[in-house]
């Protein structure tokens, strides 16, 4: 084992948390660990605490009466997190398989950017570059030492802007992993909020 992974998932309640945390189970190894954020603001349309209680995930309630579409609960996630690579998704998201073993092989010095497919087949980014629309959050592999040493406290910053700051920061170029790490679940006529 290369790198423990933690992730953390933000979620409203939607019924396909369940799909999101088997398919991070599914691949865990000894050391891993799932932290799922709920935002309090909403009311669950899925029992939150059977599904984290069912996969052994810690289960944390946000109700900061904000969401800024899961990002509140994604930076409180960051800030309990143990592994040492960190991932995050939205309740309507699943990894693919065979992406925490492509994961734990990743750099320890800078983020790692795969690739995501959208409900609709398009695969998010056509070629390696760093802006708007060309890459998610949910695809960024991001060390923790990098998360402790530029700590991006209260970003209320969409993915590519975070990502790009802590890059920045850390005077590195991102890497990139032609593997697509994240299937996006939306159900029909649900929103894209967090």
């Amino acid at each position: 084992m290369d790198g423990t992974i933690s992730v953390v998932v933000s979620t409203k309640g939607r019924p396909s948390l369940w799909q999101t945390l088997q398919s991070i189970v599914q691949q865990q190894q000894v050391g891993d660990e799932v932290i799922v954020v709920q935002d309090g603001r909403w009311v669950p349309r899925t029992d939150i605490h059977a599904a984290t209680t069912a996969v052994g995930a810690r289960h944390v309630v946000l109700d900061a009466g904000e969401s800024w579409y899961g990002v509140a609960q994604t930076n409180l996630g960051f800030t309990l997190v143990h592994g040492d690579f960190v991932l995050h998704l939205g309740d309507d998201d699943v990894f693919t398989p065979g992406t925490f073993d492509r994961v734990r092989v990743c750099s320890h010095e800078t983020v790692t950017l795969g690739r995501a497919a959208m409900r609709d087949g398009k695969v998010v980014w056509d070629r390696p570059r760093l802006m708007v629309t060309k890459i998610s959050g949910m695809c960024a592999i991001v060390p923790r030492s990098l998360l402790c040493r530029y700590r991006l406290a209260h970003s209320r910053q969409v993915d590519h802007q975070w990502i790009k700051l802590l890059l920045q920061r850390a005077r590195r170029e991102p890497e990139w992993l032609d593997h697509v790490m994240v299937q996006e679940q939306m159900e029909d006529g649900d929103d894209a909020e967090g």
